[in-house]
């Protein structure tokens, strides 16, 4: 019983102290926001990619007029044409993909995309 009482009170006081955590170093991402805004489809055909580059995976695909959820973007590889070589991650008909900036027209929200979604049919 003595053992035991000692073995207890060594692994209480070894074992117990608080130990200050350590900083955790997280990779960088090429994803420079996180936010919801709306676009229109602007062209027949779109592909919707796994990843936000040209040769991804295709997971589905969309065409003019389609309102999409715009849910993060990469970042821009040339300040002059921001929105033309900008991947946007979306959201469609059960899908969430990588799309290029220059197949859609952006709106602040939903109803406005709907509107201008209206009068392209």
């Amino acid at each position: 019983m003595l053992s035991t009482l000692m073995l207890l009170t060594t692994l209480f006081f070894c074992c117990g102290q608080d130990k200050k955590a350590g900083r955790i170093a997280l990779p960088t991402t090429p994803i420079i926001s996180s936010y919801s805004k709306w676009a229109v489809i602007k062209i027949d055909y779109l592909r919707i990619r796994a990843r936000p580059i040209k040769d991804a995976e295709m997971l589905g695909s969309t065409g003019m007029g389609a309102v999409v959820r715009i849910l993060s973007q990469t970042e821009p590889k040339d300040e002059s044409t921001e929105q033309n070589n900008t991947w946007y991650e979306i959201e469609v008909k059960g899908i969430r993909g990588w799309v290029v900036g220059r197949d859609l027209v952006f709106f602040n929200s939903e109803s406005e995309a709907l509107d201008y979604a209206e009068e392209l049919r």
